[in-house]
């Protein structure tokens, strides 16, 4: 029996994908959801700054909301790792050489670069200090990292607490970052983490050096892996990983959008879920 080819098939149940699936759905379209489970939402401790839970909510929590709405509608998810992403002679897509479809939106997002410890897993990490900074004002901060990147985000958090300390894994900061650094009176410490223990609520890091130091709260600035190869390998344009997309979330590669944290910008979840609206509403007038 031949497959119906799809208007749309939706890699990632995120919020940016389950936006986009909602609305699609709503304009009666055939559409396909597939996921790998591994959404950057089940790392959020607790989110403040989504609307309608003014006590905040857990990332899994949220999720598994925005999943019941779908299942409302008997909107499936099919689990699946979407390995191959082609474009047929029809000018449609074919993934993993067994889903066709008209369009396809990439809600793929990013992963958080951890810290490369045997039981990191254990310990309560922070990724994103627009996200949080708020609950650990005066607190004392730790941030692990070494480039510019993590030098930004040292300073931002700057603004909430006046003890922040830089953990460099044993990594020398340029003369520039340096002088940042010092200027804004953030600590550096540039002996690698070879342990972390909890005392109470408080992380103590263990120091290759045999030191120790015990933080409130502790970030990984330590980068993201982008999940854009599909789009990559069919040459969509790119800015360091993240697809670069229209007014309409479209790629260079046309019938091919991006939404969510995979596309360059503000990596928030209200923004992921615009993002998939904006794409939905465009391939809906597309077909």
């Amino acid at each position: 029996m031949k497959r119906k080819i799809l208007d749309c098939l939706i890699i990632g149940a995120g919020p940016a994908g389950i936006s986009a699936a909602l609305y699609l759905h709503r304009f009666r379209r055939n559409i396909l959801i597939v996921d790998s489970g591994n959404s950057r939402m089940l790392k959020i401790p607790k989110s403040h700054n989504y609307p309608a839970f003014k006590e905040g909510i857990s990332g899994p929590d949220l999720l598994n909301k925005l999943k019941e709405q779908l299942l409302f509608y008997n909107i499936p998810i099919h689990s699946d790792n979407i390995i191959t992403l082609d474009k047929t002679k029809n000018d449609n897509f074919i993934s993993n050489q067994y889903f066709k479809s008209k369009t396809v939106i990439l809600a793929t997002g990013i992963q958080d670069i951890e810290i490369k410890l045997p039981q990191i897993k254990k310990f309560d990490l922070r990724f994103c200090p627009i996200c949080d900074a708020y609950e650990v004002i005066n607190k004392e901060i730790a941030i692990v990292g070494n480039d510019s990147h993590s030098v930004s985000e040292a300073l931002f958090l700057r603004r909430y607490s006046e003890s922040i300390t830089l953990l460099t894994q044993g990594n020398t900061l340029t003369m520039k970052d340096l002088k940042i650094i010092q200027t804004a009176k953030i600590k550096v410490i540039t002996d690698a983490i070879i342990d972390l223990d909890y005392i109470g609520s408080k992380i103590r890091i263990h120091f290759s050096n045999h030191n120790k130091a015990i933080f409130d709260t502790l970030y990984s600035a330590l980068g993201c892996t982008k999940n854009s190869n599909l789009a990559l390998r069919l040459g969509a344009k790119h800015k360091e990983g993240e697809l670069i997309v229209n007014a309409s979330q479209q790629t260079s590669i046309p019938k091919l959008y991006a939404a969510g944290d995979i596309v360059s910008g503000l990596n928030q979840i209200c923004v992921a879920q615009s993002q998939g609206a904006i794409a939905a509403s465009d391939i809906n007038q597309l077909l």
